[in-house]
């Protein structure tokens, strides 16, 4: 995966969405129309990711993008779902789960760029992990997984998508074990995709040269 995605929805869409998905609506923050409608997302962004709250309530908190490698500072946004149980930058954190929403995500490919989304136009749901950013406050990434068919011929990871109500309160409750979490997540069925062209790349500059860092 990348180091770019968007979410282009009002505050009213994603809670209807996430309410479907939850069968209940979460907690959202006064500020959430604000940062939404985001074309590029970018890491040490500020970004909606829905996660269980320390009452036990699901809520949307805005988080940055990525926490500091503790190597060089840099940020890191994509976790490898095969070393999420080994890697000291993760392990640490597989109690702490979240859902990240998504309107798609771009990738590059020859000197342009492509967009995947969901073939019926809706929101997606990737999983990831929340830590803590170089202040102490909450930060989150990405998990990535092997890329389904379809895309693999574009880039070789992708986002963990959750398309399951059940296989994503699963995920969220902070009470799953993260060994059962993990066997949720290897489960998880990504829904149909669709591939387009996005706008080139020299609009919208990748900062991360189109890769995420090896944890």
């Amino acid at each position: 995966m990348c180091s770019r995605y968007e979410l282009t929805v009002n505050a009213g869409d994603l809670a209807a969405v996430l309410s479907r998905l939850l069968g209940r609506l979460p907690r959202l923050p006064g500020t959430l129309d604000a940062a939404l409608g985001l074309q590029a997302i970018r890491p040490t962004d500020r970004a909606p990711v829905l996660l269980i709250d320390a009452a036990g309530e699901a809520a949307v908190g805005l988080v940055p993008w990525g926490w500091p490698a503790p190597w060089d500072g840099s940020p890191l946004f994509n976790a490898r779902i095969e070393r999420l149980a080994e890697a000291p930058s993760f392990r640490p954190h597989l109690g702490r789960r979240c859902l990240v929403p998504a309107t798609a995500w771009t990738e590059g490919r020859g000197r342009g760029r492509v967009r995947i989304g969901r073939s019926d136009g809706g929101l997606l749901t990737m999983a990831g992990l929340y830590g803590r950013d170089a202040a102490g406050n909450p930060a989150f990434t990405v998990i990535t997984r092997p890329a389904v068919p379809a895309i693999a011929h574009i880039h070789p990871r992708m986002p963990a998508l959750i398309d399951d109500a059940d296989q994503a309160m699963g995920w969220l409750d902070p009470a799953t074990s993260a060994a059962a979490a993990l066997g949720l997540l290897e489960a998880a069925v990504a829904p149909g995709l669709s591939v387009a062209e996005a706008a080139p790349a020299a609009a919208m500059p990748d900062l991360f040269g189109g890769s995420a860092p090896s944890p």
